[in-house]
């Protein structure tokens, strides 16, 4: 979720975002960061493995130019235990990591996909975890590729379960196909919340070739086209 740079806030717009989420029958839960530690102590004895999962995390996902490696810049020591995987028996490795980047948030910076990353990357090593079990869910195209890229460049020998990247229209899209008993206003609603005008989407209709990454039209338009049969196959 991004913050105010400033004020270190979640902005109103997403406050209300999430409200509207909530009234339209989606459960809602505030996931912080330093959750991925807590879950992982769940299924790992030892702090030292742990934390070599943040440390796989951060490596993939870190790139020349953000704000993870301008953290890890400023400050050597937390560069040798993230990067260096020194002292990986400490019990509060994710915090120190998590808080010291949260610090360093600037307006427009990609600290926020960042940061949705490595906790995938983390959560998708987890035992029992099945291709698909996590999904992710953010209406920014941005954000869907800074993660897709992560996964893609990740080895595959060294891949975790597959996760799946939903935009708001694709969610609603695969609830109708699930069956998950949702009336047309319902869905209208929940498509509509957090935008304004015309909801643009990527995606396949009968008339396309090949993906069209401009379809904008009204929300009840799109669900229309989604519980017609063929009407719309949803990317993004």
């Amino acid at each position: 979720m991004e913050l105010i740079a400033d004020l270190h806030e979640l902005q109103e717009q997403y406050i209300e975002f999430i409200k509207g989420m909530n009234n339209a029958g989606v459960k809602v839960v505030i996931f912080n960061e330093e959750c991925t530690q807590d879950i992982l102590s769940e299924c790992f004895s030892t702090k030292e493995k742990i934390n070599e999962y943040l440390v796989w995390a951060v490596r993939t996902v870190k790139s020349p130019i953000s704000t993870i490696e301008e953290t890890l810049k400023a400050d050597q020591k937390l560069t040798s235990e993230v990067i260096g995987g020194k002292n990986l028996r400490q019990s509060n490795l994710y915090q120190k990591f998590f808080v010291a980047v949260r610090a360093n948030k600037e307006h427009g910076d990609n600290l926020g996909e960042e940061l949705i990353a490595v906790c995938v990357h983390i959560l998708s090593y987890l035992p029992g975890v099945f291709d698909g079990k996590l999904c992710v869910l953010t209406d920014d195209k941005g954000a869907a590729g800074k993660i897709d890229s992560v996964m893609r460049r990740t080895k595959p020998q060294n891949r975790g379960a597959g996760i799946v990247l939903f935009s708001t229209p694709k969610l609603v899209q695969h609830m109708y196909e699930e069956h998950i008993e949702l009336s047309e206003n319902e869905m209208v609603n929940l498509i509509s919340q957090g935008a304004s005008g015309n909801i643009s989407v990527m995606g396949i209709t009968p008339f396309d070739f090949k993906i069209n990454e401009k379809i904008s039209i009204t929300g009840r338009e799109l669900v229309q086209k989604i519980m017609e049969p063929n009407g719309i196959n949803i990317v993004f």
